[in-house]
């Protein structure tokens, strides 16, 4: 497990104790091995993620990512909890939350107490693995997403104009 320096640092804004104290546990047990890191450049988290068979996006809240389509272009699956748009994004392996309520639909915003479930995502890390590596993104087609995607902005943006 990598996390920045900052999670552990307590006079940083970006601490979270609870996750150092987890973290931590988790190490001395042998069950990850934890990496503290300064924050890094592109092409060294570039080249770290592309080595991954999968990555693991344990967050509780969320509309999209940034995180999968960068895994998306290097050809890594992604586990991601079943909230906001996640799900339509590259088809990630989706996991829901505990504590997010029986009246919850896939993809709404998790509640205020919803936590990660050790066991659904052990099974969805299961199910990414044994789906192997994912093909990189193809650059034409990305360019066409891109291209597509600010058509329907200009789209949008012309169309939200008064007409004189």
């Amino acid at each position: 497990m990598t996390m920045h320096r900052a999670v552990a640092d307590p006079t940083d804004r970006g601490h979270d104790a609870c996750v150092v104290e987890r973290a931590e546990a988790l190490a001395t047990r042998g069950a990850i091995t934890l990496i503290l890191h300064e924050p890094i450049d592109d092409a060294t988290l570039f080249a770290f993620v592309g080595g991954l068979d999968v990555s693991v996006m344990a967050n509780v809240w969320g509309t999209h990512s940034g995180w999968i389509e960068m895994c998306h272009d290097l050809g890594v699956r992604v586990v991601a909890p079943n909230i906001g748009f996640y799900g339509e994004q590259h088809a990630p392996v989706l996991y829901d939350l505990a504590g997010r309520g029986d009246e919850a639909e896939d993809g709404d915003a998790a509640s205020e107490d919803a936590t990660v479930d050790a066991r659904r995502l052990a099974e969805a890390i299961l199910v990414a693995v044994d789906q192997g590596r994912a093909a990189p993104a193809d650059d034409a087609e990305r360019r066409d997403e891109r291209d597509a995607g600010a058509r329907v902005h200009s789209e949008i943006y012309r169309a939200s104009i008064p007409t004189r």
